[in-house]
């Protein structure tokens, strides 16, 4: 272990810089900061975390190896959005 208690996953060439800021903030030049992690589910070796965007219903699904390095990212139409448990 290189003693690591955190690493950096990078969506934004996947998803644009506008998943994570809302319309209504478009053209505001605030800052403007939220929490976009719902859940995080261990799935075998490998890592799914549910994310939304600042704009609602957008979501995803973020799938990580056992390492934490991206293997997809995958957009969620809102009527299949998973629920939080």
């Amino acid at each position: 272990s290189d003693g690591r208690w955190v690493e950096i996953v990078s969506i934004n060439k996947e998803l644009g810089n506008d998943f994570f800021r809302p319309e209504s903030l478009r053209f505001d030049a605030r800052p403007f900061m939220y929490d976009p992690l719902a859940a995080v589910t261990k799935v075998g070796s490998n890592w799914q975390l549910e994310v939304e965007g600042a704009d609602k219903p957008n979501k995803v699904l973020v799938y990580l190896d056992g390492n934490f390095k991206l293997i997809k990212v995958v957009r969620l139409p809102a009527a299949s959005r998973p629920t939080a448990r």
